[in-house]
């Protein structure tokens, strides 16, 4: 008895580290898979698991489910592996989460995990995407906190010189262009966060939205405002998702790259944003982190659908959630 108590015991730990599928039983209203984070916690140190909702197979599916710290999941493009920063050298679980990080691959068919392309980093990593080939997006910070950002399959190594040393948090790669579209901190600003492009073959930096939000809100772009770019929505249209702080209201907007042009898409009212806005069917059906301004732990998927014009609200487990991207 004492033996096969420990059998169990046993299975149910290898079970724990292993992927794990619930089935939902829910009609999904989009077509796609959602990737994202999810934890009790996900900042001081503590682990987040990588979670895939398949809206075909109506299911939710756990990637990983171990103690190691996971984030940053992006699917290849047959969709067959998802890849994922995480820190998982030997023996390096007992100095936190200052020390590096590498990239791995998890097969969707068999479960394995397994190092993705062998590259050590020089520092501490971040994974923004996957280029057209599959090969990871990466920002390198050195021993000298310089930070280069290096696209693989172009044999691109930048950085956008207005940046400096400030964080740059997500980054969307145009599909047929040298062009992405992402989110800095603003130097000296707590939690303001601003949006830029930039063509890393010609080394066009731009700022995009503080004259149109100033225009729009008659409002000074300051610590009051944050704005994150979000996926593409067509070859010259980006999500841009802003939320005021101070009057607790956010909104969605579409940003034409080709004339400037800021149009509203729907004011989303009492949220507070979490992650950058995500598409997969040109803007049909758009993805956010978000949570009540007057209750911030209740961090949950969200979906604006354009046929009904109505917020969706896809999970519902109150886990912190981050990193979120829709295929």
């Amino acid at each position: 008895m004492q033996r096969m108590r420990r059998i169990l015991i046993l299975i149910t730990i290898l079970t724990f580290n292993t992927s794990c599928i619930f089935s939902q039983n829910v009609n999904y209203s989009f077509t796609g898979k959602l990737l994202y984070v999810e934890g009790s916690e996900l900042t001081s140190g503590t682990f987040g698991n990588i979670v895939m909702i398949d809206s075909e197979k109506k299911e939710k599916r756990m990637i990983t489910a171990d103690f190691h710290f996971d984030e940053s999941p992006f699917l290849t493009s047959d969709q067959k592996r998802v890849i994922f920063l995480s820190k998982r050298r030997k023996g390096d679980r007992a100095h936190g989460l200052s020390k590096w990080s590498d990239v791995y691959s998890y097969e969707l068919e068999t479960g394995e995990i397994k190092e993705y392309g062998g590259a050590k980093t020089k520092g501490i990593m971040t994974l923004f995407g996957l280029d057209s080939l599959d090969n990871p997006i990466i920002e390198d910070v050195n021993k000298e906190l310089n930070r280069e950002i290096t696209i693989t399959s172009s044999d691109q190594s930048f950085y956008p010189e207005p940046i400096g040393n400030s964080a740059i948090r997500r980054l969307f790669l145009a599909r047929d262009s040298t062009l992405i579209v992402g989110n800095y901190l603003n130097k000296g600003v707590v939690y303001n966060l601003n949006v830029f492009t930039y063509d890393y073959e010609r080394k066009i930096f731009r700022s995009l939205l503080k004259d149109k939000i100033e225009e729009e809100t008659n409002t000074k772009f300051t610590e009051k405002f944050s704005c994150r770019a979000g996926g593409f929505m067509s070859e010259n249209k980006v999500l841009i998702l802003c939320e005021l702080y101070s009057s607790k209201i956010s909104k969605l907007y579409r940003f034409d790259l080709k004339n400037g042009e800021l149009s509203m898409i729907r004011d989303i009212g009492n949220l507070s944003i979490f992650d950058s806005p995500v598409t997969n069917d040109g803007g049909k059906h758009i993805f956010f982190i978000a949570a009540p301004f007057d209750n911030e732990r209740d961090e949950e998927i969200w979906m604006y659908e354009e046929a009904t014009d109505e917020l969706v609200k896809i999970t519902d487990n109150r886990y912190r959630k981050t990193g979120l991207m829709v295929y």
